[in-house]
């Protein structure tokens, strides 16, 4: 199996040379809320990196009971964040372009990892409020990262 720190770890670096954020900052708990406060001071693009859940999928040689493969899921949330949703008059790209470039950059990305490969499942928008009057434009963009162990 690949450690799921590893997978992060290479996603991280993937994110930090696509030069799309200013900050990629990977969180190591699964904890949403948390990752979204980090947002409040950050500088322009930020990428938070949340691990999520992990499935696993077996396929067993029939009436002997021994397998043949096994696919690993880890599923990862990415929260994007930029000061505006769409780009700027100024050129600085917004929200919804970090999330379609993200999502274009790792669509079957196999993060330098061999037999791995990203598939980005969903994406969705959110506001991350700093206070009562300001708040910062995010993108949630889920990922599912997949590869087979065989038997």
């Amino acid at each position: 199996m690949i450690p799921t720190r590893t997978i992060r770890d290479a996603l991280v670096a993937t994110l930090e040379a696509s030069a799309l954020f200013e900050k990629v900052i990977p969180f190591s708990e699964a904890d949403l809320g948390a990752a979204l406060s980090n947002i409040r001071d950050s500088p322009d693009s930020l990428c938070v990196v949340v691990p999520g859940e992990d499935t696993f999928l077996h396929t067993l040689t029939e009436g002997i009971n021994e397998p043949e493969f096994s696919e690993i899921r880890n599923r990862f949330e990415l929260l994007l964040t930029a000061r505006e949703l769409d780009q700027r008059e100024d050129g600085q790209a917004g929200a919804t372009d970090l999330k379609d470039a993200t999502c274009q950059a790792l669509l079957w990305d196999d993060l330098s990892i061999p037999g791995l490969i990203c598939l980005p499942l969903s994406s969705e928008p959110v506001i991350v409020e700093i206070d009562e009057k300001r708040g910062r434009e995010a993108w949630k963009v889920t990922l599912e990262c997949r590869y087979q162990v065989h038997g």
